[in-house]
């Protein structure tokens, strides 16, 4: 096992501001089963400050291994720093090893076949602070996340000899006015500056990045990208094109958050620092925030298909409504709330589809007037961001249905110890109606349910009936 990390560099582990007394290694452990052992050091770089150390580590297919410094805070010729164009540090940079940690010699910036110089370790620089890369599966290709100092995050797809660009410029070189990748930047011989392949101005902190390879147990989503981010805890997917040397997307810059969510794949996890394809072809999240490990797979217990469960998970009616001559009708909101327990993002296109999936029925209760009062009519309501409404799986969503009363079984206003409710409610979802789907948990899918174990029902407290108590003010007719 390969781990990059921040060592003390001598008796002390107390951390001076400087960082002199600590070093970033790489080092090779191995694994007995139950702890890892016999570290080798592989190489030592300089550690300048307390962040911006790097760093992912990634085998290519190459047999290679591959690895990101941060920029240490420093300015160098890694940094694009014109004035300090001689000076390298081992920073800011993506490096290029063989599995002994000794120089391959057919890095791009090893001109002369012999391994005497800092950049000839290097496989791209111009790196700001990366926390994720990854070979596309299908061709190879490397790929990597970067952070924005406050605004332009990044992916990138790195090729041989890259210059990230950092410190000169983050997202594309057309929203960087007057900047020029041609004429200001540091180039060493070979190398090639390359715009990121998607820019989100409002800085959400990417972090892990991983391909749906064709062991994917997630069906459809083979081959696209997905990328975490720390900031928000969410996994965003991203498709590729046809030929997969890039995005394929007609817009490669999120402006604002509500583009990013556009691609949305699943939330909550509270700030996620490392996003992998395991073995068993499910995707695994490190949700530091939470302090878990998650597993999203495509059909319980790993392998299979993917997942299609939708559940509601709360519903609130009103308890009372009171009619009047000056009120014969009165209309209130029933709120709903939908989780998606499945590994599948849902989608709502209109309130066609709304209707199709939602059955809300109304039972009148026994009464002088049962049977003779009609249930209230129930509508859904337009979100106020409007359609498509989409759930990703573990996301919870809020929808609205416009209930209106003008019917009383009695007159007599419930207490405590005589109820009078007139109405009773059941809520069903229809998954096939929505998108043709079975869903793989019909038992959830009704409320009010049973409460069984830790699963508190989905209505009244204690999992009960859901009821509403109409009371008639209205004098009776002559």
């Amino acid at each position: 096992m390969y781990v990059y990390y921040t060592a003390s560099g001598g008796a002390s582990d107390v951390d001076d501001a400087c960082g002199s007394d600590f070093v970033n290694r790489l080092a090779r452990f191995t694994w007995n089963g139950d702890a890892l052992v016999s570290p080798v050091t592989l190489a030592d770089f300089p550690s300048f400050t307390s962040n911006h150390n790097g760093g992912p580590l990634a085998f290519g297919p190459d047999g290679m291994l591959y690895g990101v410094i941060g920029d240490g805070g420093r300015s160098g010729a890694t940094q694009n720093d014109e004035d300090a164009a001689g000076l390298f540090e081992d920073t800011g940079v993506i490096l290029r090893l063989d599995e002994n940690g000794a120089l391959p010699a057919d890095n791009p910036f090893d001109t002369d076949g012999v391994q005497d110089d800092p950049e000839d370790a290097y496989f791209a620089y111009g790196i700001r602070n990366s926390f994720g890369l990854a070979f596309d599966p299908f061709t190879g290709a490397l790929w990597d996340t970067e952070n924005g100092p406050g605004d332009s995050d990044e992916i990138n797809r790195i090729v041989p000899g890259a210059n990230s660009g950092w410190i000169d410029v983050m997202g594309p070189a057309s929203l960087t006015p007057g900047f020029d990748p041609d004429t200001d930047l540091v180039h060493l011989p070979g190398s090639t500056y390359v715009d990121p392949e998607y820019t989100i101005v409002d800085t959400v902190a990417p972090t892990g990045l991983a391909f749906a390879s064709e062991a994917t147990t997630l069906g459809a989503h083979a081959g696209n990208l997905f990328v975490a981010d720390v900031n928000l805890g969410n996994v965003y997917e991203l498709p590729l094109t046809a030929a997969r040397d890039g995005l394929d997307l007609a817009d490669r810059v999120a402006d604002d958050q509500s583009e990013l969510d556009g691609f949305l794949f699943a939330s909550g996890f509270e700030g996620i620092t490392d996003l992998e394809e395991g073995p068993d072809g499910d995707l695994y999240v490190v949700a530091i925030g939470l302090g878990e490990v998650w597993r999203i797979s495509g059909a319980p217990g790993g392998g299979g298909a993917p997942v299609h469960d939708l559940a509601v998970a709360k519903v609130k009616a009103p308890k009372k409504i009171s009619l009047s001559d000056k009120k014969p009708e009165v209309m209130k909101d029933l709120k709903l709330t939908l989780v998606n327990q499945g590994t599948v993002t849902e989608t709502i296109d209109d309130l066609a589809a709304l209707t199709n999936l939602v059955s809300i029925d109304w039972t009148s209760l026994p009464g002088p007037n049962v049977g003779l009062c009609d249930a209230p009519a129930t509508e859904p309501v337009e979100p106020k961001k409007g359609f498509p409404l989409v759930l990703s799986p573990r996301k919870k969503l809020n929808v609205r249905f416009a209930v209106t009363w003008s019917c009383a079984n009695d007159d007599a206003k419930s207490t405590r110890t005589d109820p009078h409710d007139d109405f009773e409610l059941e809520v069903t979802l229809d998954h096939a109606a929505l998108d043709g789907e079975t869903d793989s948990d019909p038992s959830d899918d009704v409320c009010p349910r049973p409460p069984s174990g830790a699963d508190k029902g989905c209505g009244a407290k204690g999992g009960g009936a859901i009821r509403t108590d109409v009371v008639d003010r209205r004098p009776p007719p002559p």
